[in-house]
């Protein structure tokens, strides 16, 4: 049995070298800063706090074209928030005052998580990325332009979103 990631034997990917231009083609803005955490990722470094995840969350890793790792999180937070609203009125019958308190320190948490560990989800997502594009028979140039395209960071996903949550504010006060 042979056993693929991101269409790469996996055997494969431990002799693939991903050097430091293919890197900061990939990273582009701020290629140096992040250029540094992937050696410590490679080092094993998890944890490396990153005051923009924390403060920005989802927004961040939209940011950094991180898509399904923010479709994940989506879902661990609509499952926390379901959870979160059946124990808390439901089962324990908590008043409004304490199931916000409780909300609140659940935000914190989601935010210090996403601020501990998003560098670490970043590099992962950037290696499978990056990996992907060079196991491909493509010209250096091609690789080079498919780094810089998949790579950095994007505005677009940012305003996007933002034109959906004005969509929404809009729709809830116009149909009420």
């Amino acid at each position: 049995l042979s056993y693929f990631w991101g269409g790469v034997q996996l055997h494969d990917i431990k002799n693939m070298e991903i050097t430091e231009e293919y890197l900061k083609t990939f990273f582009a803005k701020n290629s140096d800063y992040y250029f540094d955490k992937w050696k410590e990722f490679k080092n094993g470094k998890i944890i490396s706090f990153k005051p923009y995840a924390f403060l920005f969350g989802l927004i961040w890793f939209l940011y950094r074209k991180m898509y399904r790792e923010v479709l994940l999180l989506l879902l661990v937070i609509f499952l926390e928030v379901i959870l979160e609203e059946y124990l808390l009125s439901d089962v324990l019958g908590m008043q409004e005052g304490s199931r916000k308190f409780i909300d609140c320190i659940a935000k914190f948490f989601f935010g210090l998580f996403c601020g501990m560990f998003g560098n670490y989800l970043y590099m992962k997502s950037s290696e499978r990325k990056i990996i992907n594009i060079l196991s491909r028979d493509l010209s250096e140039e091609e690789k080079n332009r498919l780094l810089g395209k998949l790579g950095g960071t994007s505005w677009l996903a940012l305003i996007i979103l933002a034109l959906i949550i004005v969509t929404i504010i809009y729709l809830k006060n116009y149909l009420e």
